[in-house]
């Protein structure tokens, strides 16, 4: 799936977060979000999955602008991953997983075996093979995010949102995780605070400051010594392996 954004302009309050953004994902791209605290990031991914609402411009799904679409229908078209996640009960993991389903259904419809049968699945793929029973709020940070990642997977949607997707996650989750997206294919746009995990992961990466584009490409040409600095006032070191991959090392000296 194709997801353009036109000319969006978002505000919360009396203040504009999000000025005249312009990009477009293209289909089965992992598009990472990057920039310091306060740029935009989760307030351009809540407008995209319709939490927030533009002041200006739109949002397109192949083509179609989402306020044609029932916010149900969206819901059948893009998953979240978001931040937080917390329930008022206290249902079990197998409950929270096959939430997922519901877009799919009609509202008295019952889950099936087959539904059921997607959400061990889920779990599975995610590492929590056997959790079906556990209650989510006795989980820990980062066993609910894997959780809510495995809800996403059985929403089985074209698109993939993802607030900030390896909070809360040690390095080996973090990696599973990040490896676990990038197969599904899916039009995937994430928001991520690891500048190396986004240069491993992302096809191209979109820079925020202020709520405006500062940069637009490939993880070979966003991540320089000069765009960390401007952006987030530290030095850094980019290495790059035989293999191309990029390595960001942060400098502990005073600019």
């Amino acid at each position: 799936m194709e997801i353009k954004i036109d000319n969006l302009d978002v505000s919360l309050g009396n203040k504009k977060i999000i000025n005249a953004l312009n990009f477009i994902v293209n289909p089965g791209e992992l598009l990472g979000i990057i920039g310091p605290n306060g740029s935009g990031k989760s307030t351009l991914l809540k407008t995209i999955y319709r939490v927030l609402k533009p002041d200006n411009g739109a949002i397109f799904f192949d083509g179609i602008n989402i306020k044609e679409r029932s916010y149900r229908e969206t819901a059948r078209q893009i998953s979240v991953v978001a931040q937080h996640n917390d329930f008022s009960f206290d249902f079990t993991v197998e409950n929270v997983v096959i939430m997922g389903r519901a877009p799919h259904k009609s509202i008295l419809e019952r889950n099936s075996r087959e539904d059921y049968l997607m959400a061990a699945d889920a779990l599975k793929r995610v590492g929590l093979d056997g959790y079906e029973d556990r209650h989510f709020n006795t989980l820990s940070g980062g066993e609910r995010q894997r959780v809510i990642l495995a809800r996403a997977l059985v929403q089985n949607t074209d698109a993939l949102i993802l607030d900030e997707p390896t909070n809360h996650l040690d390095i080996k989750y973090q990696l599973q995780l990040m490896s676990l997206v990038k197969s599904t294919k899916c039009t995937t746009i994430a928001a991520i605070h690891d500048l190396n995990i986004a240069a491993m992961y992302c096809d191209r990466i979109v820079v925020l400051k202020d709520g405006r584009i500062k940069g637009i490409g490939t993880p070979e040409n966003i991540f320089t010594s000069e765009m960390i600095k401007d952006i987030y006032g530290v030095k850094a070191e980019i290495f790059r392996t035989d293999k191309g991959e990029i390595h960001i090392f942060f400098s502990s000296a005073r600019i």
